[in-house]
This record gives structure tokens, C-alpha cells and sequence, in this order.
């Protein structure tokens, strides 16, 4: 709790929790926390509900976050990377978003440098929901599909033409699932497997197996694009 306080810091964050965890989180030294269910999406939602109540973005960060790096190409054309912080991707990430006049953005999706190709935002590409940024308007995640709500989300934005923006450069290390309590409290390959079975039948063209990680999806980019063309009917079916 104070390494995560200290990282965000001179941002105060608000801890949005499962229920009967309020009380756990504030003796270890949270200053704002709120119950919100035993469902991500819930904690997001409300969230969202919060910020927007007062025309302000959302930045949601999983409470896993070690470090943020940087990176970019040397004159050498090596990849190199150094720390960022918290505040400064907030701020970016905002900036962007009024820039391309979008409503969701997060960063890259894992903290693999060699990923990056000297393409510091992409516009339309998936983002997960480790570091984000939402800025006002009706958009909420679906409670149904928790685990996989980042995936909708990135589906509903694009098929609705919006832009989603993802800062590649900037890379975040997060344990994620060595890491007890939040959404780990239910995560297991049953309930995972659950959430992709309603994903992909929610967003049957949109959605299609991971190509080499079995269990895993992927956004079919170019059935989005030809939705997008009018070079398919509008029905999901």
C-alpha cells in the first residue's frame, strides 16, 4: 500500500474494492476507499460514475504496478528505456485522448520492450485494463463480461468509430497473477473460460481464438475494419 501511494504520487488515489475489504485496506494506510461489489466491473463502473459525475477522466490502475519505463530508439537505433512515473502518464494519456477526440486509452500491452516498433501511439489497436484512462461519456463496462471487459470495451469503441488510444512507449510491470486479492479472488481457467464463451458470443466476428495461446482471444481487426467500410451487413449474426 505506501510503495503504491508513493508511485502515484501527487495524485492522492481512491481505492475501489471487493466488499468486506474496506476496512483491510484502510488500516494498511489507504486514505479513500470504497466497496464496490465482488465484480471488477462493478468497482470500475462506479469509478467511472464518480469522475464523470464531476466532468473529470477516470485513470484506473491495477494495484500490482512496479514500475513504469519509457521507451525509445537511440541514435543507434537501439531500444532503450528509463522510469516514468504515474503523473506523467496520466497527463500524456489525457492529452491524447483530447487530442483524437476519444474516450478510452491505456498503454502498452505487456513490458516487453522488444515489442516496440517506433510507433509511439496507435489509434486503434487493443489496450487491456492494467493503466487506463476514460473521459466522460455513457460508456460502462459490461458486468457480465468480467475478465474480458477490456476486450468488449476495445470492440464497442472501434465498431462505434471512436479511437482507442494506446501510448506503446510506455511499458508497465505488473505482477498481476502472483498477486492475491481483487479480481484473483475469482479468476481460475473455469471462470476465464466463462467470460471468453460470453465474449465471443457477444462479438461473434469481432472475436476469434488467439492464433498460438490456446484459452486466449483476439480482436479480428479486419472484420472490424470492413464493418467500419460498410463492406458488411450491420447484424453481428
Amino acid at each position: 500500500m505506501p510503495f503504491m501511494q508513493k508511485l502515484c504520487e501527487p495524485f492522492v488515489p481512491y481505492w475501489f474494492v471487493n466488499d468486506g475489504e474496506g476496512e483491510e485496506y484502510a488500516s494498511a494506510g489507504a486514505k479513500t476507499v470504497f466497496e464496490c461489489g465482488n465484480n471488477i466491473c462493478e468497482a470500475r463502473n462506479y469509478a467511472l460514475e464518480r469522475a464523470f459525475a464531476v466532468d473529470l477522466p477516470s485513470i484506473q490502475i491495477s494495484d500490482d504496478l512496479r514500475s513504469i519505463k519509457r521507451v525509445k530508439f537511440d541514435v543507434s537505433g537501439k531500444r532503450v528505456a528509463e522510469f516514468s512515473s504515474v503523473a506523467e502518464t496520466a497527463s500524456e494519456l489525457i492529452n491524447q485522448l483530447k487530442r483524437f477526440n476519444a474516450f478510452f486509452g491505456g498503454v502498452a500491452i505487456n513490458n516487453n520492450p522488444l515489442n516496440y516498433t517506433g510507433t509511439d501511439i496507435s489509434t486503434d489497436k487493443l489496450i487491456v485494463n492494467d493503466f487506463i484512462c476514460m473521459t466522460p461519456s455513457l460508456y460502462r463496462f459490461d458486468e457480465a463480461l468480467a475478465l474480458k471487459e477490456d476486450y468488449d470495451m476495445c470492440v464497442a469503441q472501434l465498431l462505434a468509430g471512436n479511437k482507442i488510444i494506446r501510448l506503446n512507449n510506455i511499458l508497465c510491470d505488473f505482477p498481476h497473477r502472483q498477486n492475491a486479492g481483487g479480481a484473483n479472488t475469482y479468476r481460475n481457467d473455469s471462470t476465464e473460460a466463462e467470460a471468453t464463451r460470453r465474449l465471443m458470443a457477444k462479438w461473434p466476428k469481432y472475436i476469434v481464438p488467439h492464433k498460438t495461446r490456446l484459452g486466449q482471444v483476439s480482436l479480428d481487426y479486419k472484420a472490424i475494419e470492413r464493418r467500419l467500410k460498410g463492406q458488411e451487413p450491420t447484424s453481428l449474426f
